[in-house]
């Protein structure tokens, strides 16, 4: 039997809680910029130390909150 699914990033080296005003602005304006193609790489790429699926789950909700 496996292991199951690798984890999405390193626990130990991310932030965690509720996102700040500047994590919010940093992320809008690199998926604005470049888009959202990996989310396992964006977080590194655009200068946070979030988990990719929170970025992924955090674009989720500002994208239905402004439709």
């Amino acid at each position: 039997m496996g292991k199951g699914r690798a984890p999405c990033c390193d626990k130990t080296k991310v932030k965690r809680g509720p996102w700040s005003y500047d994590e919010d602005l940093k992320l809008i304006s690199f998926i604005q910029k470049y888009g959202h193609k990996n989310w396992r790489s964006l977080p590194n790429q655009a200068g946070l130390l979030r988990c990719g699926m929170s970025c992924r789950l955090l674009d989720g909700l500002i994208t239905s909150d402004l439709m």
